[in-house]
């Protein structure tokens, strides 16, 4: 991990990355692809719905726990679910009941999907990250469902679970998805919400007194529900141990990868008030998601931006087709490493333009 272990409240965005964007740090690089990992990895291991892979084994089996991979030295404490019963049956949602079998992750779950996971670093992993992390890792849209909930852009309160402060808004769609319960479902008992919060709180008092970050990850429909998520848990102070002050709060940072806009200027408001929140958004230029929904509807961004560009590499086919795909995301950041150290040659932007703007090409931003 380099200087990282030294570095890592930087990395993490103390500064909000001043100095290390442009051009791309090399430590920081490496962090963004690390964290990008862990969601390709649910990406990887994700069948009908459910995880294919034992938690206990998760990042041994899907090749990030070997070596001299961080990921070794995480363990996965919790695994969330979400629920689409409020979507109609027009998007392929059971609503009568959750079709699903407990004890049998790869079985056919209903409107309950797995979407993530919750992590910590252990001991080992404490020395070789340089605090005790906790990772929160969101995967994209997978199912048709997920994609009728992407396209479900009307506005909804986030009152509720952000304070009335603002009148924050956030899209209807990925908010449901992150709050919404399932009295039928093995999964979804409980909110995807209340899982990852109960799970953090349990782990933010375990650990009081150490050196600690939460890092939540996510891409595209889970870049912005680990957006949502990261503001929730600073918002109602799951960043700090029960009954300790705010001296003790530990750093919330959500790097997310082709995030598209979550809500409104209410939303960002309550966003930017919150002083142990970094969010960083990776966005590759050719990518139309990002752009996804439209300012002209009430849509702002949040956070600090990394803009890459893949379409000037030499290695990359279609890249209109695939700029959106976690990994070119993480291609694209080795890339833009290298090209710090001017050992790229890039292809001739002339050529290939990089901005896609046209019709046809947001409309398929709303499959994320």
């Amino acid at each position: 991990m380099g200087s990282i272990p030294q570095r890592w409240r930087l990395l993490s965005g103390q500064n909000n990355w001043q100095g290390l964007l442009n051009p791309l740090d090399h430590d920081l690089g490496s962090y963004l692809i690390h964290y990008g990992e862990a969601v390709q990895a649910i990406y990887d291991s994700f069948v009908t719905g459910g995880n294919s892979i034992s938690k206990d084994h998760f990042f041994f089996k899907t090749g990030l726990g070997v070596g001299q991979n961080p990921f070794k030295y995480y363990v996965i404490k919790k695994e969330f679910y979400a629920t689409s019963i409020f979507m109609g049956a027009s998007c392929g949602v059971v609503r009568d009941k959750d079709k699903d079998e407990p004890g049998n992750p790869v079985s056919i779950a209903g409107s309950s999907k797995w979407l993530g996971f919750v992590a910590v670093a252990n001991e080992e992993g404490k020395k070789v990250l340089g605090r005790r992390d906790i990772l929160i890792a969101f995967r994209g849209t997978m199912t048709t469902a997920e994609a009728c909930i992407d396209a479900y852009t009307s506005f909804v309160s986030a009152s509720q679970i952000l304070g009335s402060a603002n009148n924050p808004s956030v899209h209807a769609g990925w908010y449901k998805y992150y709050t919404a319960t399932n009295a039928g479902s093995t999964y979804n008992k409980t909110s995807c919400r209340d899982q990852i919060l109960s799970t953090v709180r349990s782990l933010v008092n375990q650990y009081k007194g150490e050196q600690m970050s939460i890092t939540v990850a996510g891409h595209s429909m889970g870049a912005a529900l680990a957006t949502l998520n990261a503001t929730d848990i600073v918002r109602n102070g799951l960043n700090k141990p029960a009954g300790m002050t705010s001296n003790a709060d530990c750093p919330v940072t959500a790097f997310v990868y082709a995030c598209p806009r979550l809500g409104n200027a209410g939303f960002g408001k309550v966003f930017s008030g919150l002083a142990s929140l970094r969010t960083l958004r990776i966005r590759n230029r050719p990518d139309p998601v990002p752009r996804y929904p439209p300012k002209e509807i009430g849509y702002i961004d949040v956070g600090q931006e990394l803009v890459i560009d893949t379409s000037t590499s030499p290695f990359l086919r279609d890249y209109d087709v695939t700029a959106h795909a976690l990994q070119v995301y993480l291609f694209g950041l080795m890339m833009a490493s290298q090209l710090a150290k001017g050992s790229l040659k890039l292809r001739d932007e002339a050529d290939h333009p990089n901005e896609l703007d046209d019709e046809e090409t947001l409309l398929r931003a709303s499959r994320l």
